[in-house]
């Protein structure tokens, strides 16, 4: 088959048509050109420097970082319209009684035929469309029915986007009181944003800056200005480069005055502004500073509060209000500042029932509590528990809404006011059951474990609520579930460590349900993971009031010891190994059983730290602590140990013990009394 691209242009009384398959090429007012091989792109056009100073050096800095991902980009783009259509050996099959058939004569086939009616094979595609056909074209673009325009769009629009741009720009320029022609000239634009390609074309021939001019020139049009906003929008979608040309000729300007109009703004217009304002800001930290600046947050703000009775206008404010929010401390203190906070837990409780506005309020109050610390509070004390509670009651099959609410709700709980409205909401059993019903699904697992371990932080209810219920039951089965993932493991230990360090109850639910075997098999399953060994060693050492003889049948000994030689010089592990193998020799040991590994594996770690000075008095406590408590046979043991290396003390931070003070009781129990302990709960 030959892999020429065929691109087919259609007019026909007045509306954009495409031809069915296996039509005539020689069709009454049809051009049309076959090639073997793709025009190039436009090249890229500088953009042109504006009095912004800095921001104009920031904005080409941006550029150029922007330029090295641009084709991961690509594939993406291409997905969003269709620049040719490629005649393949499937369109033979394809049945035409869905596609309009153009009444024209038919059209010679063979090759003999199309060399005698003079028809041109390889006529490059500027030759075919003409400055008539250009004006012809700009008249008719916007005039399209929506049928016309999916197919116009479907096969990436007119061909020479050039020319047409450029007669566009001439009658936007030469009929500027005209204000049917320069709607007519605007709506052209926007329909001609249908691909990537397109876009770029209307940058660099100067379709952005012609479009922003006529928007400041006929500012009481309301119109003109709604069809400039989604101008705006289309033309910076998924383009950098527009993003920035925007920014730096003034467009940002333009949304935020609409914006201001107070009494004149209207829905649509507002709708209009906020789709805009998103497009212009998405992924582009320039236009970010540039709101900022211009305080876009405290307008937008205002705005959610005056249109939320408008469906489509405050779900469109909410996406750009995190879009400026999103990695951009500034912007997300300027909507704590404005009051918004408050407003968007009003619109979660007024609009529950429609999950849109729920997860758009959720992604902007996500981004306002990770970049703001004080918005945690003040959303608290606004009821924002409250309302994720109720969002979790209705939306219980929603993924994405599961994510961002245990997303707050994880940084609602850094303080103890909310980590109380938490327990008092009843939070705890709803997240358990997003838990139990989701425990397949990494990301909602992630996301709702570091909210289980903030929230079981130094509040017993939210460790019993937790505990109870088949909850450990529950947690204890991601560590089968998601056995290879270290991630998931790690945060399910950080968990069972809060919830064992609870009252009595707690703790028996963990050794009922099954939670020392589960973080034993963690621990020897990923022995390399510092956080595993951590916060599992820290979760058996809470458990042994009590539990002593069902830690012991798991012999964590040997274990113990390959930890401390895997992560040797990490602080925070030693110090939970060695305070869980002091635990584990203060048990009786069994009779007929001897603990040489337990032994040599500590006579070692003395080796390498018996001249340590009093910076490592973290470790020494704990490795204190174990030969303090140990048995009298361990003891001499040691002694014997320092004797044969020609040392006769032993130093522990400021408590010096020869080898006859270790085998005095009294000494012992001072030198244990001097000894302390972190507590073991951990927030993150």
């Amino acid at each position: 088959m030959d892999e020429g691209v065929e691109v087919v242009f259609c007019r026909k009384n007045s509306s954009w048509r495409r031809p069915g398959p296996q039509q005539p090429h020689n069709m009454c007012e049809t051009q049309a050109s076959t090639s073997t091989q793709m025009e190039n792109k436009p090249p890229t056009k500088t953009l042109a420097q504006s009095d912004n100073g800095d921001l104009n050096q920031f904005a080409e800095n941006q550029k150029h970082t922007q330029a090295s991902t641009e084709c991961t980009g690509e594939a993406n783009d291409c997905l969003q319209g269709t620049h040719i259509s490629v005649t393949t050996a499937e369109d033979e099959n394809v049945s035409s009684a869905n596609w309009i058939q153009p009444d024209c004569k038919q059209e010679p086939e063979t090759e003999s035929e199309v060399r005698e009616a003079g028809i041109p094979t390889q006529a490059p595609l500027t030759s075919i469309v003409t400055q008539a056909d250009a004006e012809t074209i700009v008249s008719e673009l916007s005039a399209l029915s929506p049928e016309d325009l999916d197919a116009f769009r479907k096969h990436g629009g007119p061909p020479n986007c050039e020319t047409i741009v450029a007669q566009v720009i001439e009658s936007l320029e030469s009929d500027v009181d005209d204000t049917r022609t320069l709607r007519s000239g605007i709506s052209s634009l926007l329909n001609l944003c249908s691909d990537r390609d397109s876009r770029t074309c209307i940058g660099v021939s100067g379709g952005i800056k012609a479009a922003i001019e006529v928007m400041r020139q006929n500012r009481e049009d309301i119109a003109i200005q709604e069809l400039g906003m989604r101008f705006l929008e289309e033309v910076c979608s998924s383009h950098f480069e527009n993003k920035l040309q925007v920014g730096q000729r003034g467009g940002m300007q333009v949304i935020l005055r609409n914006i201001r109009r107070g009494s004149n703004l209207t829905a649509g217009l507002f709708e209009g502004c906020c789709g805009a304002l998103r497009s212009l800001c998405y992924e582009c930290e320039f236009n970010q500073l540039l709101a900022a600046s211009q305080r876009a947050a405290p307008l937008l703000a205002d705005g959610l509060a005056r249109w939320r009775n408008d469906v489509h206008a405050l779900e469109e404010c909410l996406h750009a209000l995190y879009t400026l929010a999103s990695k951009n401390t500034q912007n997300a203190s300027m909507i704590r500042e404005s009051g918004a906070c408050a407003t968007i837990v009003s619109v979660m409780e007024q609009y529950a029932a429609y999950l849109n506005i729920q997860t758009a309020c959720l992604e902007v109050a996500q981004e306002v509590l990770i970049r703001n610390t004080a918005s945690r509070e003040d959303m608290g004390a606004a009821g924002f528990v409250e309302a994720i509670e109720g969002g979790l009651l209705k939306h219980t099959m929603a993924k994405k809404f599961i994510v961002l609410s245990c997303s707050c709700l994880r940084y609602l709980a850094f303080t103890s006011a909310n980590r109380q409205r938490i327990a008092e909401c009843a939070i705890m059993p709803l997240l358990t059951a997003s838990l139990e019903r989701w425990n397949k699904c990494v990301d909602v697992v992630v996301s709702i474990l570091p909210a289980f371990a903030n929230a079981t932080y130094d509040n017993r209810r939210n460790k019993y609520a937790a505990a109870r219920n088949g909850g450990v039951a529950t947690l204890v089965s991601l560590f089968d579930i998601h056995e290879s993932c270290s991630s998931i493991c790690e945060y399910t230990c950080k968990v069972l460590r809060n919830v064992s360090d609870g009252t009595i109850q707690t703790k028996r639910q963990c050794v009922r349900q099954d939670g020392i075997l589960g973080v034993t098999r963690a621990m020897k399953y990923h022995l390399q993971v510092e956080g595993v060994q951590e916060h599992g060693c820290a979760m058996l050492i809470n458990l042994f009031d009590g539990f002593n003889h069902l830690i012991k049948e798991y012999q964590m000994e040997e274990h113990l010891c390959k930890v401390l030689e895997m992560h040797q010089g990490v602080a925070r592990v030693e110090q939970q190994a060695m305070h869980l193998q002091a635990t584990l020799a203060r048990m009786p040991t069994p009779e007929g059983t001897k603990q040489n590994s337990v032994r040599s594996g500590w006579l070692g770690w003395f080796g390498r730290n018996r001249d340590s000075d009093e910076s490592s008095g973290t470790l020494t406590r704990a490795a204190s602590s174990w030969w303090f408590s140990t048995s009298r046979e361990n003891q001499l043991a040691h002694r014997e140990s320092i004797s044969s290396r020609g040392s006769t003390a032993l130093r522990v931070g400021e408590i010096t013990l020869d080898a006859e003070d270790i085998l005095n009781g009294e000494e012992i129990d001072k030198a244990v009394a001097r000894l302390s302990t972190a507590d073991s709960a951990v927030e993150y």
